[in-house]
């Protein structure tokens, strides 16, 4: 965040330790690392793809343009055309920028809509927005916000044609309540479409330290998952319907919105453009940072929280039966356990990239807001330059990957070599 108080407590999680890194490592090869070296307990674990490799590339950061948003979240484009993205300030704020140029007004300030309930209080705000998959012919712009009351409000706004640079208050409505009870952290708030063309919602358990709701285990709860939706028809009075291959469909008692369960705090996750799998930060409690890999189609997975945290017991015994590890971990550094100096305090879920340097195997680029750390590839692969403060990972229309520092206000340019 842009003041001293918010760095130390950062805008998808409680406040914790400084962490370092003890790691699984991600992939199928675990060749030796280029800027950083792994801790000795690097290990591999389940199959998955390829995102590392016995060399690889070096990611630096410039930053980009001379604009500092306030409180950025996330960076996201409509991929209508237009070469546009859009900037999102957790105090409310969406900025436009065309052709790199920003635009002088906002294309939305929910924080400023009357009648609109709204709180960007602690860890609150608004957290995401997501372009309906063919924005130019359905001109729908999904958002993610927390009301007075600190519920996770998802809405659906209606731009008057796609090429708009505005989206007007009376052209909103609610997709989706979830109820968040009194604590301010742990909100979720990421929503992006799959290359199912449904919409995927992560949801925070609710907030406190420890899992105090034992909401992430509980399937009559959808805080601590990751929700799947059909924005695109209407069900029972609802602006969604359940999609059919949904796991929890025929489960009683069970919300059949949920996708995935036992998150902690899912604060950015990302879909695979090539593949539709789906990599999730999950944010840990005083222990481990994670990064979970839900492949396209595998409904029904259990991250284990709060039972686990990564792959260690924390609210019970693991592994259970049922439960499917993490693909990346590592440990705070005062953690009795940890062997690795290298880490940060809250893990930043990424990308997957691809391009000239990667050879048609991913490799999954995210950080850590804590320190800086950035990983291309499993945590053997730590890159040398640090970004404090990174929120999220973004590409824009021209395949260019940023990151967004929450805390100085900037977008940072990669470059991968």
């Amino acid at each position: 965040m842009a003041t001293a108080l918010s760095r130390l407590t950062p805008p998808w999680r409680l406040a914790l330790p400084v962490l370092g890194a003890a790691a699984l490592a991600v992939g199928l090869t675990t060749g030796a690392g280029t800027a950083g070296a792994a801790s000795s307990s690097v290990r591999t674990t389940r199959a998955s793809v390829a995102v590392v490799a016995p060399t690889v590339p070096v990611v630096s950061w410039t930053a980009f343009g001379a604009t500092s948003y306030t409180q950025p979240v996330q960076m996201v484009t409509a991929h209508d055309g237009l070469n546009r993205y859009f900037v999102v300030q957790k105090t409310g704020m969406v900025r436009v920028v065309q052709n790199r140029v920003l635009l002088p007004k906002a294309y939305l300030d929910v924080a400023d809509l009357p009648g609109l309930s709204f709180n960007a209080d602690g860890e609150r705000g608004l957290l995401s927005i997501a372009f309906a998959p063919n924005f130019a012919a359905s001109p729908f712009v999904y958002s993610a916000h927390t009301d007075a009351a600190g519920n996770l409000i998802v809405s659906r706004w209606s731009a008057v044609v796609h090429s708009a640079n505005v989206l007007f208050p009376s052209h909103r409505v609610t997709v989706l309540v979830v109820a968040h009870g009194s604590q301010t952290n742990h909100n979720g708030g990421q929503l992006m479409f799959g290359k199912d063309g449904y919409l995927y919602i992560s949801t925070g358990d609710g907030g406190g330290a420890g899992d105090p709701y034992r909401s992430a285990q509980n399937l009559a709860d959808l805080r601590g998952k990751i929700l799947r939706i059909n924005v695109a028809a209407t069900c029972g009075g609802h602006l969604y319907c359940i999609p059919a291959t949904n796991p929890f469909v025929h489960r009683a008692g069970a919300r059949a919105e949920i996708w995935a369960y036992g998150m902690r705090n899912p604060w950015r996750f990302s879909v695979d453009r090539l593949t539709g799998d789906l990599w999730v930060g999950n944010v840990g409690q005083d222990a481990w940072e994670s990064v979970d890999h839900l492949p396209a189609g595998a409904g029904g997975i259990n991250a284990g929280w709060s039972i686990c945290e990564g792959t260690h017991s924390y609210n019970g015994t693991c592994p259970f039966a049922g439960y499917t590890p993490p693909v990346i971990e590592y440990c705070h550094p005062d953690n009795a356990g940890c062997s690795s100096s290298i880490g940060g305090s809250a893990v930043t879920g990424g990308v997957v990239v691809r391009g000239v340097y990667h050879a048609g195997q991913g490799r999954y680029l995210y950080g850590d807001y804590g320190d800086g750390n950035i990983w291309l590839g499993g945590t053997a692969y730590l890159q040398a330059q640090h970004l404090p403060g990174v929120a999220a990972f973004g590409q824009d229309d021209l395949g260019d990957i940023f990151a967004v520092d929450v805390d100085s206000g900037r977008l940072y340019l990669a470059h991968i070599a």
